[in-house]
């Protein structure tokens, strides 16, 4: 499947608040999922979830108290890795979705400020010299590497969580 697809599968038709109300859509969402921003639909669970609104504001996504962030990414199929990008002017914490495709499945992390800012890289090339990236990498033993420590166990946990301080 794809990173989409499995997004609407396991997150979307079980969390949004109006989509879970029809359950006779559900197929054609995941038969279909090149017919829908999944990633807005994604911060629309975390919101109604985590119980804060989606405001999309520059530098953030969420009015919760941790003036958190939504990103959602994939594992490189051949790399093994998963790059996210365009932190710069972020301001709070990360709430990151993680489409594997080696497993087929959904991984969560969480991450405060001060955490992700030590672990932030610098992007090199053409028109590139303001903006950072975190790169994680991800091995068959399910483990991503120094970023393992940020992984949640559910969706819920990822919209609910509001820690400020580093592990």
């Amino acid at each position: 499947m794809c990173k989409n697809s499995v997004l609407l599968r396991d997150i979307i038709t079980k969390y949004h608040p109006v989509w879970k109300k029809y359950p006779d859509i559900h197929s054609f969402m995941i038969n279909s999922p090149r017919s829908f921003n999944v990633e807005h639909l994604i911060e629309v669970c975390l919101a109604h979830v985590g119980g804060y609104n989606f405001v999309d504001e520059a530098g953030y996504d969420f009015d919760d108290p941790v003036w958190s962030d939504s990103k959602t990414l994939s594992v490189n199929v051949k790399s093994y890795r998963a790059e996210l990008g365009n932190l710069a002017n972020k301001i709070g914490a990360l709430r990151i979705t993680i489409y594997n495709p080696h497993s087929d499945k959904v991984d969560f992390m969480y991450m405060t400020f001060d955490e992700w800012n030590e672990y932030k890289r610098s992007c090199y090339g053409k028109n590139q010299e303001d903006k950072t990236r975190l790169v994680m990498s991800w091995n068959k033993k399910d483990h991503y590497n120094q970023f393992e420590k940020f992984r949640l166990k559910s969706f819920k946990e990822l919209a609910r969580c509001q820690r400020t301080q580093p592990l």
